[in-house]
């Protein structure tokens, strides 16, 4: 993405990075964490290693994995380790997942490569890792860890997204556009399953910005406008996305919706209340 910023103002592309690395773990956060953990599917009796990998999250250690407070989900951790049947594999899963959302990076890197090391068939820790090594600047190695976890589970969207954002930054921008679209499909069609449709709103308005992304630097700014408007439809308080439809607007030559869309955006980054939308 760094490369595809300098479509916009400099200083806005600076302020969007540093929201887009703050909000990343402010996204349904907790839910992502149990389905990449495989909390969602059915389990057995704890494995160790030299059985069969677990992939499902261990009962016991749910609480410290949701856990608000690193400092009480580390000890969490610690008194699950102190059960006979302990799965040390999923334990630095979780200690990973902890220091992530703490924006330690370094730490969950470390915690993710400890998890793998005991249990290279453990699929979950590849996506959290390729976010780790995302916010290390360790973009190639990120690329490897989403593929990783993408063979595992093809229809993760999430993992789609991590991999487009690292093909943005290595100037693979047809692999990025594919992602982004990949990204895209498999959150719809979580969301088609669920009633309310509003399951991964937020996840699927994030890609379709990125993918506007990837569209203007094709100079393709109808494309980039379609994807928007529906990325502001989907969570109207994303400040991000008003700015970059402001900008795509203006370059359209469509000076009104353009300064409406400015205007959303100014509201929105000096703390006013969201418009309505699916996320209010």
């Amino acid at each position: 993405m760094r490369r595809v910023m300098s479509a916009w103002s400099d200083s806005a592309a600076r302020w969007v990075a540093r929201r887009r690395i703050r909000g990343a773990w402010c996204v349904g956060v907790l839910a992502l964490l149990l389905a990449a953990a495989g909390c969602d599917r059915e389990g057995g009796a704890g494995a160790e290693v030299a059985g069969e990998v677990r992939q499902s999250l261990d009962e016991p250690l749910r609480p410290a994995l949701l856990a608000t407070d690193a400092v009480a989900g580390r000890a969490l951790v610690e008194e699950y380790l102190r059960r006979p049947a302990a799965l040390r594999y999923q334990a630095e899963f979780v200690l990973g997942c902890l220091d992530q959302r703490a924006k330690n990076y370094a730490a969950a890197k470390a915690h993710f490569e400890q998890a793998l090391a005991q249990a290279p068939d453990y699929h979950a820790p590849w996506h959290f890792l390729g976010f780790a090594n995302y916010y290390l600047g360790e973009v190639q190695a990120a690329r490897h860890a989403f593929e990783e976890h993408l063979e595992s589970s093809p229809e993760e969207g999430e993992s789609w997204f991590g991999l487009g954002l690292a093909d943005l930054d290595l100037g693979r921008v047809a692999d990025a556009e594919r992602d982004f679209r990949k990204s895209i499909e498999c959150n719809e069609a979580l969301r088609a399953a669920d009633p309310a449709q509003r399951s991964r709103a937020r996840e699927i308005s994030k890609a379709r910005v990125r993918l506007s992304d990837v569209l203007v630097a094709q100079a393709d700014l109808a494309g980039a406008r379609e994807q928007l408007e529906q990325a502001s439809r989907l969570w109207p308080s994303q400040v991000e996305t008003w700015f970059k439809l402001s900008q795509v607007l203006e370059r359209l030559g469509d000076a009104a919706a353009a300064e409406q869309a400015r205007q959303t955006y100014l509201q929105l980054k000096a703390g006013q209340p969201a418009s309505p939308g699916e996320d209010s």
